[in-house]
């Protein structure tokens, strides 16, 4: 029988991808549950501060026994979130045990490796990365599309000390002074691979967030992405004109001025002087900085040279955007302005966005990976890879 995401039926004989669509949603209202949860914990928190306030300066009668009937409403709603926070962990609970079912189903005939997306781990984690998009045959248009941005089997190792890094670059440099390869294949002593055999495509108004934890390989990925590190293996092409943020203030001179960092940016991206006559009022104004902008940039929190960084680099309409956890710093209306800009930008452009945020990622990427360790574990829609990822962190399973 035809499989139908639509349908939801938790019955025995439940169509396998219904029980899948169950799952996802009720982790995605799990999370909204967590969040009501937090908020309503905070608000009772509140509540119960303002109320000692008011004891403790001897407020009138009728305000202290506002301000406590204030505090019973919120402590009401927090235990009424607490439960609604359990009612969901049962469900998904029971959601996990129709997918250890489902696990044994995948096996049978009727499904093929081109149904599934699966990464090692828990049974929990590989199948919330199961890709339920349509697998409709590409038109002629699609197969002769020139991606933008594309990896292919890209991988980079490190060191763990400084001193056995320099010793083994001044092997390679020699190895290649005297025509012979270097030994990029292989690990020596004391080396790991950062990431490990990536491969991706991504055309104009695709854009992918990049999933992981603290280590995973996110940020080294992204650097080759953008062209600032170069890969031990495998090769990266970009079309177009690149654009990236990669990290909080990279690429300023701390003793030069915001203004004159403007330029010096502006010249490395490659925009001519009359470009950057037009460009430099919307990109003084979209920093927001004011006066602080002929101050130098040594002087910056993280969030003005995040502002800066950011203005800079979608002032043009760039081909190809790279931002590594820039949404980390700053205030929340300058992430909703910097939000808004991307979306403005998306259409136009291949996006790639780091974070370590499921939610965040979901306000802007259609599709995500998932590094563990330097390896792919998990690829397909934000929402799957976003669950598969909260999953495996709950269950401890993440590198």
């Amino acid at each position: 029988m035809p499989l139908d995401d639509t349908s939801i039926d938790d019955t025995a004989g439940a169509a396998p991808i219904g029980r899948m669509s169950k799952y996802r949603s009720d982790r995605s209202a799990l999370v909204v549950a967590r969040r009501a949860r937090v908020e309503a914990l905070a608000a009772s928190r509140q509540a119960k501060a303002e109320h000692a306030e008011l004891k403790a300066s001897k407020a009138s009668a009728k305000a202290i026994r506002e301000s406590r009937s204030r505090l019973d409403a919120r402590v009401a709603e927090y235990y009424q979130a607490q439960s609604e926070l359990n009612r969901l962990r049962a469900d998904t609970q029971e959601g996990e045990r129709n997918l250890v079912e489902l696990q044994e189903q995948l096996d049978d005939d009727e499904f093929t490796e081109r149904d599934l997306v699966v990464a090692p781990g828990p049974a929990e984690a590989r199948l919330a990365t199961i890709d339920l998009r349509d697998e409709a045959a590409p038109t002629p248009a699609a197969e002769t599309t020139t991606p933008l941005l594309e990896a292919t089997d890209v991988s980079k190792k490190f060191a763990t000390n400084l001193d056995q890094s320099l010793r083994y670059g001044l092997a390679d440099l020699g190895r290649l002074a005297i025509g012979r390869k270097p030994k990029f294949h292989a690990l020596r002593d004391e080396e790991f691979w950062a990431v490990r055999d990536i491969n991706l495509k991504l055309n104009r108004g695709d854009s992918l967030g990049i999933l992981g934890s603290n280590g995973s390989g996110k940020s080294t990925l992204v650097k080759i992405l953008a062209g600032i590190l170069a890969p031990d293996e495998g090769e990266v092409t970009v079309r177009g004109r690149l654009t990236s943020v990669v990290s909080v203030g990279a690429g300023f001179h701390p003793h030069l001025s915001g203004l004159e960092n403007i330029r010096v940016n502006a010249a490395v991206l490659g925009i001519e002087p009359d470009e950057l006559d037009q460009l430099e009022p919307e990109i003084i104004a979209f920093s927001g900085l004011g006066e602080r902008l002929y101050k130098p940039v040594g002087m910056y929190s993280s969030g003005m040279r995040m502002r800066l960084g950011f203005a800079v680099a979608t002032a043009v309409d760039p081909d190809v955007m790279i931002f590594d956890e820039v949404l980390a710093v700053g205030d929340q209306r300058f992430r909703n302005r910097c939000i808004e800009r991307m979306a403005e930008l998306r259409e136009g452009a291949a996006t790639v966005m780091v974070s370590q945020s499921p939610v965040m990622l979901g306000n802007y990427c259609s599709q995500a990976i998932w590094l563990d360790g330097g390896e792919v574990r998990g690829f397909g829609s934000i929402d799957d890879v976003g669950d598969a990822y909260l999953e495996a962190s709950e269950l401890g399973t993440v590198h």
